[in-house]
């Protein structure tokens, strides 16, 4: 996912939680510009086993629920 932002959209402002309890990293989730056009971005990411891992095969843990359907 991050390799498509970096290409394809501009002005890219990751989201997070209020990491009062966890910030949960399975899912990547912010605002960007496509062709001056502001939307929502909100997907796993994983581009190896390392990363597959850290993000925890794309399945948040219950504070991230609260980050990103909050």
């Amino acid at each position: 996912m991050l390799d498509y932002v970096e290409r394809l959209f501009t002005d890219w402002s990751e989201i997070h939680g209020d990491r009062s309890f966890g910030d949960d990293a399975a899912i990547i989730c912010g605002m960007a510009r496509f062709h001056g056009e502001r939307f929502w971005w909100s997907d796993p990411e994983g581009a190896d086993m390392k990363q597959r891992v850290y993000r925890n095969f794309g399945t948040p843990h219950p504070e991230g629920y609260a980050r990103h359907c909050g």
